[in-house]
């Protein structure tokens, strides 16, 4: 096999790889952000029970304030979780499409 034969397919693997890791992250963030609207709920719900008057409302942002720094850094890390399984399934078709390309069009030498 020639170089760019190699370079072709070694290409194209790495865009499956890629391409693969991004559905797997994507399937990850969608499992979060699940978890994060259930605490949502949950910390709404709390919310709702505490806020009857002002002195209780006090004790329950005081309750709440541990679970919304949480459900903040995890809207956070699905941003973050998010933009990189975009950017790998950029990567991904791009070198499958190049590497599909040098295997099917690259110069052969005779």
């Amino acid at each position: 096999m020639r170089s760019h034969k190699m370079l072709g397919l070694a290409a194209l693997i790495v865009g499956v790889v890629l391409l693969g890791s991004s559905l797997y992250i994507k399937s990850e963030v969608l499992a979060g952000q699940e978890q994060v609207s259930s605490g949502e709920r949950k910390l709404n719900a709390l919310d709702r029970v505490f806020s009857a008057s002002p002195t209780t409302k006090q004790y329950g942002s005081q309750l709440t304030k541990s679970g919304k720094s949480k459900i903040a850094k995890g809207k956070e890390d699905i941003a973050y979780y998010t933009s990189l399984a975009n950017k790998l399934q950029i990567g991904g078709i791009v070198l499958i499409v190049v590497g599909a390309g040098v295997l099917l069009f690259g110069k052969k030498k005779r």
